[in-house]
């Protein structure tokens, strides 16, 4: 049975209106992320220079990625799961953390302490 245009119109309807629900969301969840605020740099003997006023302003970044090695993976092109499996396999003793995966090769991978990553590099 053919559908009327009735009930093409209602689906219509329908799907322009989850479109608009899934817009108000997605536009409601990018305005609540972290404010950046833009500090412009000064040209220091002809380079850009970022003074910031207060190390406050940086110190949370410093130390949430302190205890972070960063990594690349060459030849291959490793899922972040082939990583995790990788690190549970290797780095079992090491007190890791997490991994995250910046783009193709490129990885972070945190660990609980400096001391636990400096292990990790040594081993």
């Amino acid at each position: 049975m053919a559908p009327t245009s009735g009930s093409v119109n209602a689906t219509t309807q329908t799907t322009t209106k989850s479109a608009k629900i899934y817009v108000e969301i997605a536009k409601s969840r990018s305005t609540n992320r972290m404010k950046h605020t833009y500090i412009p740099p000064e040209i220091v003997d002809g380079k850009p220079v970022v003074k910031y006023e207060s190390i406050d302003v940086i110190l949370p970044g410093i130390n949430k990625w302190n205890s972070t090695a960063y990594g690349y993976v060459m030849g291959m092109n490793p899922s972040i799961r082939d990583m995790e499996n990788f690190i549970k396999n290797q780095w079992s003793g090491f007190n890791f953390e997490e991994v995250f995966m910046l783009s193709s090769g490129f990885f972070l991978f945190k660990f609980k302490t400096d001391e636990d990553r400096d292990n990790m590099l040594s081993s």
